[in-house]
């Protein structure tokens, strides 16, 4: 764990029958010392309740078993308070309270609904990173408001990439560029693994069972359980390899349409997740009038319920070829030459990210920059900001303050 200022004494570890007693715990189980610690996180919006039961399953199902996962376990509920009520939060989203500006207030006196709920779980989060001895990856659990199959989210690091390829669903590049101020956020900036997991709609029946498939799938790539300590491991992965049939491996999120609440946003009924439109193609409509595709790919989390800011995303397939290519371009150590494309410079204030000409942009350098590790993290009129994730852990293995 890193120190908030210079002198200041780290944040001290929870004992561990006071994280026990902590609501947002949902279990605990392992001690860290023979392996990785591995957090899911379910809940984090109040109408996604199904990444919560899933959690339970996957923890009663270890008890019951008496299995010892080979590291630590740790299963969180994120937001009780917007659990208990059925929405997907009380005054704030809670997936967008992670960004550094946010996390300064931790702790600070009169907290309430979400952030209160953040304060909570940023300290337990903490406390279980600076107690690991290994590897620390999260997987934070989601539904959407749209039918459609379930699919995987991460910063495309290589061994978050390896992680997400071991779920048979597709995955999602880029969306993390798109929505900012989310837990996997904050936790890829520190050099962990954070891998999100979609499992289906909010109410369908077989979400929860997506999302324990999800779980069961990374306790066993993770070392925390083998194959043979799971009965019915095989027939989890068959039921997501089922759900995804026809669908690409990896697609590319190229547009996000976001809304306020006086746009008046409605999205036109009937789409789902994946589904393919053609460019022009009406979407949806809003105060302004007709919504239409930008241009052809699939379109992606479309918002049917009353709460949230993106209406909907587009996407488009990548060949599992780019991929290959991508990695074998970071292995070789090729990212340190994008300083040299036009149109790129070092950041004023922030030397190891760089400024991306838009006029240079459109020809194609964001995806050259992609290939090599980097992505959008910010933009201003004239530019884009680029900057690349953390392979590695920090020197201390924590969670910045």
């Amino acid at each position: 764990m890193t120190r908030g200022q210079e002198g200041a004494p780290p944040q001290r570890p929870y004992d561990p029958r006071e994280l026990a007693t902590d609501a947002h715990v949902v279990g605990d189980l392992g001690d860290g010392a023979a392996g990785p610690t591995f957090v899911v996180v379910g809940g984090l919006h109040g109408n996604e309740p199904a990444g919560v039961r899933a959690a339970e399953a996957v923890v009663a199902r270890c008890r019951a078993d008496e299995l010892v996962p080979r590291g630590r376990f740790v299963a969180l509920a994120g937001n009780l308070g917007a659990l208990g009520d059925g929405v997907r939060y009380r005054a704030r989203d809670l997936n967008r309270l992670w960004t550094a500006q946010d996390l300064e207030r931790v702790g600070a006196p009169g907290a309430q609904d979400e952030e209160a709920e953040r304060d909570a779980l940023c300290v337990l989060l903490r406390s279980v990173v600076a107690a690991a001895r290994g590897r620390v990856v999260v997987l934070d659990l989601h539904s959407t408001s749209a039918d459609g199959a379930p699919f995987s989210i991460f910063g495309d690091t290589l061994s978050n990439r390896r992680l997400a390829l071991r779920l048979p669903v597709p995955a999602i590049l880029g969306l993390e560029e798109r929505v900012h101020g989310t837990l996997l956020g904050w936790i890829g900036e520190q050099g962990h693994g954070a891998i999100g997991f979609e499992g289906g709609q909010h109410t369908d029946p077989s979400t929860a069972r997506s999302c324990e498939a999800a779980i069961w799938i990374l306790l066993e790539a993770l070392g925390l359980v083998t194959a043979a300590e799971v009965p019915g491991l095989e027939e989890l992965r068959a039921h997501l390899v089922a759900t995804s049939a026809g669908l690409p491996q990896i697609v590319e999120v190229r547009h996000r349409h976001g809304v306020a609440p006086e746009d008046r946003f409605e999205m036109l009924p009937g789409f789902r997740n994946f589904q393919a439109v053609g460019r022009g193609e009406r979407l949806a409509r809003d105060a302004r009038g007709d919504i239409l595709a930008a241009e052809r790919g699939r379109v992606l989390l479309p918002l049917y319920q009353g709460q949230g800011d993106d209406g909907f995303f587009l996407t488009r397939d990548v060949r599992p070829l780019w991929l290959a290519v991508s990695a074998s371009l970071r292995r070789l150590g090729a990212a340190r030459l994008a300083p040299l494309l036009p149109g790129i410079a070092q950041h004023p204030q922030t030397p190891a990210r760089w400024l991306v000409d838009r006029r240079i942009a459109r020809w194609r350098a964001t995806d050259v920059l992609h290939l090599l590790g980097y992505r959008v993290c910010g933009e201003t009129a004239e530019h884009l900001v680029v900057g690349r994730r953390p392979e590695k852990l920090p020197p201390s293995g924590g969670l910045a303050r």
